[in-house]
This record gives structure tokens, C-alpha cells and sequence, in this order.
């Protein structure tokens, strides 16, 4: 049977990035580097440059009322979970920033063991918001090492730090229409599946769906607004 050649593209990709991560980036952390840090002889940023091949498939599934409301050209595409927590989780979870991480567990099923595996664990972990280019001046602000880390695999955690509110977008780029199902309703197996199916829904920003949502295997990742913006 025949490889679609977006996937020949994207196990190319992957089997770049792998080939890296075994040749040289392992046997660096082995040798005491470490990828959160200074000193990291820049393979985060390499690993990165390497992973947006992958990115380009994913279409934006969140976005700020405020970003809808300027011209596409305006808009700013932030990673929910930044490129560099997705590169480490890859890479090895235990080198998440300690700064900003009470543990060191996998958020995604990490380490990698094969090209395959990297593309799992990049499109689970992989999600885009749109905000503005205030918006996203205040995410990068929101706190220590936010920029490019999600504590825990939380990656709303800097939205709620820095009050940017997003909600999921249709098919069509608008905003989802209310239901009146408590659950959220499951988007198609594509480059964005993460599984999502008949997991409860919350206000991503109070209390109460902030703690209910970090007992999930992505934090949060995949919780969505239970409030629809009018």
C-alpha cells in the first residue's frame, strides 16, 4: 500500500530529528548537558528549526476574541505548549526546567523511541491559539521560564497568569457554537487527535476547571471553554 506523501514528508522530517536526538543529543545529556538551560550547545533550537516541517500540518484550533478581530497578517500563532517543552518531552522528560516543573514525569508518553513515536508524541502535544500581538506580548511575560515551558504540561498555565482568555474554533475559523452537552465534542483523527473524546469540559480559567483539568494526562492541554463567546 502506498505512503501518502505528506506522511513520506513528515517520517522524513522525523527521521531527521531522530537521527539527531540519537547521534547527538542524548549522548550529550548522557555526558551531563542539560536542554533547559544555558549551555545547551543550542539543540533545542535545532531540534526546532528541524520539527516545523511537522508543524505546518496542524492547523490554529484556539483563538482570543480579540485576535478574530484584526486581519489574518496581524494575527500572532502561539504553541499552547511551547516548541521547547515539545522538543524535550521528546527528547528526555526528565530535562524539564526545574524552575518551573514539580516533577519530571512525561506529559505526552516521552522519551521517543523511534521516528514514529516522535510524530505521536508531537501531534498530541502540538496545539496553536491566534492572539494578538499584545496578547502575545503578555504570554512571553507571564512568568518565569513561561515562555518556553508549560509547568507540568499545563499549557494554559501562562494564559491564566497573563488573563488571555482563548476558545475552540470550527472547521470554518470561527468560534464553536454552544451545546448543551457537558462534554467535548470529538474532533476527527487528525494531525490534532490527542484523544480528546468524552472528556468533561470546564471554564479553562476558574478554579474549578483548573483543578479538575490538571488531574488529566496533558493537564489541560485539551480543555476547552464551557463559556462560548456571545
Amino acid at each position: 500500500m502506498s505512503i501518502p506523501s505528506l506522511d513520506q514528508h513528515r517520517f522524513r522530517i522525523a527521521q531527521e530529528a531522530y537521527a539527531l536526538i540519537e547521534g547527538e543529543v542524548r549522548p550529550f545529556i548522557t555526558a551531563g548537558g542539560r536542554l533547559w538551560s544555558k549551555g545547551s550547545q543550542g539543540y533545542p533550537r535545532r531540534l526546532r528549526q528541524i520539527l516545523q516541517g511537522l508543524d505546518r500540518a496542524h492547523t490554529v484550533t484556539f483563538a482570543t476574541k480579540d485576535a478574530l478581530l484584526i486581519d489574518l497578517k496581524q494575527r500572532k500563532v502561539e504553541h499552547v505548549v511551547p516548541m521547547k517543552r515539545i522538543v524535550i518531552e521528546i527528547v528526555d522528560p526528565g530535562q524539564a526546567d526545574t524552575r518551573s516543573n514539580s516533577n519530571a514525569d512525561p506529559i505526552a508518553g516521552g522519551p521517543a523511541v523511534s521516528p514514529e513515536d516522535l510524530i505521536s508524541i508531537f501531534d498530541r502535544l502540538l496545539v496553536k491559539c491566534w492572539v494578538t500581538g499584545d496578547e502575545h506580548d503578555r504570554l512571553n511575560r507571564a512568568g518565569r521560564s513561561f515562555q518556553w515551558d508549560a509547568p507540568d504540561g499545563d499549557g494554559w498555565a501562562r494564559y491564566r497568569q497573563a488573563g488571555v482568555i482563548a476558545y475552540p474554533l470550527a472547521a470554518n475559523g470561527n468560534f464553536e457554537k454552544p451545546d448543551t452537552s457537558s462534554r467535548l465534542t470529538p474532533r476527527s483523527p487528525s494531525a490534532n487527535s490527542a484523544s480528546v473524546a468524552q472528556r468533561k469540559v470546564f471554564h479553562p480559567y476558574d478554579s474549578r476547571g483548573r483543578d479538575a483539568c490538571a488531574m488529566t494526562p496533558l493537564r489541560q492541554l485539551w480543555c476547552a471553554s464551557s463559556r462560548r463567546p456571545s
